[in-house]
């Protein structure tokens, strides 16, 4: 949903000098929103490859997919 897009404008983009195929790591930590309750809504939004994990003790999302793809899903709702 919306809140799950502009949770991924929020997070950093992943390193310039990875390239766009490159596996990578980000962890959201959240303020408002659920972790748990957002995890399905991401995961959606990523590749084949993508995983979303609820770290429910830090309210924070672990985020796994290629540096291409976390960029297409935080840019998808800028660019419809």
């Amino acid at each position: 949903g919306r809140r799950a897009v502009e949770l991924l404008h929020g997070m950093p983009q992943p390193a310039k000098e990875r390239g766009r195929t490159e596996l990578v790591q980000l962890i959201l930590t959240l303020k408002a929103l659920d972790a748990e309750q957002q995890a399905p809504e991401i995961k959606r939004m990523m590749g084949p490859f993508g995983e979303v994990s609820a770290l429910t003790a830090s309210n924070s999302l672990l985020l796994q997919d290629t540096v291409a793809l976390i960029n297409e899903a935080r840019q998808g709702e800028q660019n419809p």
